[in-house]
């Protein structure tokens, strides 16, 4: 994503010298009774964690998990975030209504969830994301799984320095593109750069179930 973003706007994190660092473990995650699950996307220290509660054939059903995630991200990048919304019949869209059920739009991710992990913990390891939106794990749709595949896919990345590097550079850009629309790029922009707030942002987050 920040790839993406960062040659949208005709440039490259390389160039713009913003360094990525991967957070291993994704984060810690603890529960009531002192327990605790270290989630990452190195499948080497992962499958001992889900096999610690589900069994020897825990690893597989994750993976099934994984992949069903995994049709969920590809499915709703391509026919939902990079798509214009103007109208609700653009919801109608040839291309997008027959991948509509395997999005899983009408079962919570909870119950999806439930099909791949036996326990109650591991269940709730996985769909505790869906908390990121707002929405609890019983309510929130099974698509809802493209949350946690970018996590155990992907892994967590932190930019060196803060995201407040990464705020400015974006909100620089498009102020620059503004101004060179309207003729102003010319003028002084310390004034400007020195009112953009800055953020703490924690490296890490721990989680408790």
């Amino acid at each position: 994503m920040f790839h993406e973003c960062f040659e949208d706007l005709g440039t490259s994190l390389e160039a713009e010298q913003v360094r990525l660092l991967k957070c291993e473990p994704n984060y810690n995650i603890w529960f009531g009774d002192g327990e605790r699950f270290r989630l990452s996307s190195d499948l080497a220290l992962l499958k001992p964690e889900i096999e610690r509660w589900e069994g020897k054939d825990g690893f597989e059903r994750y993976l099934s998990f994984l992949q069903e995630a995994h049709r969920h991200y590809e499915i709703s990048v391509r026919e939902v975030l990079h798509k214009n919304f103007t109208s609700l019949f653009n919801m109608l869209r040839l291309s997008f209504l027959p991948h509509l059920l395997e999005l899983h739009p009408f079962e919570s991710i909870y119950s999806r969830a439930s099909k791949y992990f036996w326990t109650e913990r591991l269940r709730r390891v996985f769909t505790f994301g869906s908390m990121y939106m707002g929405m609890s794990p019983f309510d929130a749709p099974g698509t809802y799984s493209l949350l946690q595949y970018t996590e155990l896919a992907e892994g967590i990345w932190y930019p060196e320095g803060g995201f407040h590097r990464v705020r400015v550079f974006v909100v620089a850009s498009g102020l620059s593109s503004h101004l060179a629309d309207t003729g102003h790029l010319s003028q002084d922009w310390s004034k400007i750069r020195r009112e953009i707030p800055l953020f703490n942002i924690c490296e890490r987050s721990q989680a408790i179930c």
